[in-house]
């Protein structure tokens, strides 16, 4: 499954064993009319180094996954994007590219067909 992305994404970057690892953050609304914040793992071409809390525009990615411990754990691997600029927190909807609970991108969700799922 390809992912393309016309909104700016944050990217959070952790070191972990002397490498960067990377997780790109979500959001959505819950039935309640809340907004629910969460992260999914993102891999980078080789030799790429994102500075954390950056913003960036994804032109190519796709639905990947790994394997722990007999489970299997979806990935976004980012083949080409371009970095936008770095996050600004200064309420707590721009954490995500949002600036109020009212604008139209708020509450975006992805709907993955079995068929996209590994298992």
């Amino acid at each position: 499954m390809e992912i393309t992305s016309n909104r700016e994404e944050v990217v959070f970057r952790k070191n972990f064993d002397g490498r960067p690892v990377y997780s790109i953050g979500l959001s959505r609304k819950d039935k309640n009319g809340e907004y629910v914040k969460g992260y999914i793992t993102a891999n980078f071409k080789d030799g790429v180094d994102i500075p954390d809390k950056s913003k960036i525009k994804i032109n190519n990615a796709w639905l990947s996954f790994y394997k722990k411990e007999n489970l299997t754990i979806p990935t976004i691997f980012v083949s080409d994007f371009e970095i936008v600029g770095e996050l600004k927190q200064s309420n707590p909807y721009e954490e995500f590219g949002e600036t109020t609970k009212t604008e139209s991108n708020i509450g975006q969700q992805i709907e993955i067909q079995d068929s996209d799922l590994p298992f």
